[in-house]
């Protein structure tokens, strides 16, 4: 339950309102403020602050707790100088008879997968992939304070925003925080994809694509370790939406 709660907080106190305040000052109030788009954009944001702090051998709880709390008054500021929100996404009905069932159904079933992955990220670790790629790592990196290059350590030159995450797990819990916050790629993968469909298509298009992902074999099991492969392909999505 502790680290439930953690992730709760750190999406909903740091990452969406951080991911919002990317987008305000990027589009000056013209881009939705879709929070997926948020999320994603929060993620990334704090991935790269983490990276600083972790560079400047500065990477303990209170000053990463401070940082956060800077990040969080700079979004209050920033909504008080803010503008007109941005056009809401338009909806276009599809017409196909059972829609709403359709959509219903489809929507279901990637509940279902959404629950089976959050319920692996709590389960008790015992693949390969999570406990002996990435997150010795990161959790070597939230016990020395600092992430650095090792020349001996190949994953210290991987892809740096995901480690920045689990590094975070870590120094405030542990390896089910860690793939609690992949799962959390996961979820913000797929709802993405629904904002990217829904946008362009209808909402039955939308429903089906993020099905069709959340259900993916490979994003299954990609969800239930903590490799790097998701957070990536979160980050690449933000170039879609």
């Amino acid at each position: 339950m502790k680290d439930v709660l953690l992730c709760a907080a750190f999406v909903g106190l740091l990452w969406l309102p951080l991911g919002s305040l990317v987008l305000r000052l990027a589009g000056r109030g013209k881009i939705p403020d879709s929070p997926p788009l948020a999320l994603a954009l929060g993620m990334g944001t704090w991935g790269l602050a983490v990276l600083v702090l972790g560079a400047a051998s500065a990477l303990y709880r209170p000053v990463v707790i401070a940082s956060a709390a800077a990040a969080l008054m700079a979004r209050r500021y920033s909504r008080l100088r803010a503008g007109p929100p941005g056009a809401e996404f338009s909806y276009r009905p599809c017409g196909v008879p059972g829609e709403k069932l359709l959509i219903a159904a489809l929507l279901g079933v990637s509940a279902a997968y959404c629950t089976i992955v959050v319920a692996s990220a709590l389960a008790p670790e015992a693949a390969f992939d999570a406990l002996n790629v990435y997150l010795p790592y990161a959790r070597s990196a939230a016990a020395a304070h600092r992430l650095g290059f090792a020349p001996n350590n190949w994953n210290s030159s991987m892809p740096a925003l995901p480690l920045a995450s689990y590094a975070t797990a870590f120094l405030f819990s542990g390896e089910h925080l860690a793939k609690l916050f992949n799962a959390c790629c996961y979820l913000a993968c797929g709802a993405l994809i629904y904002g990217f469909s829904n946008r362009r298509f209808t909402s039955l298009h939308a429903a089906s694509a993020a099905a069709l992902f959340w259900t993916s074999p490979l994003a299954l099991y990609e969800a239930t370790t903590a490799l790097i492969d998701l957070p990536l392909a979160l980050f690449s999505a933000l170039a879609l939406s």
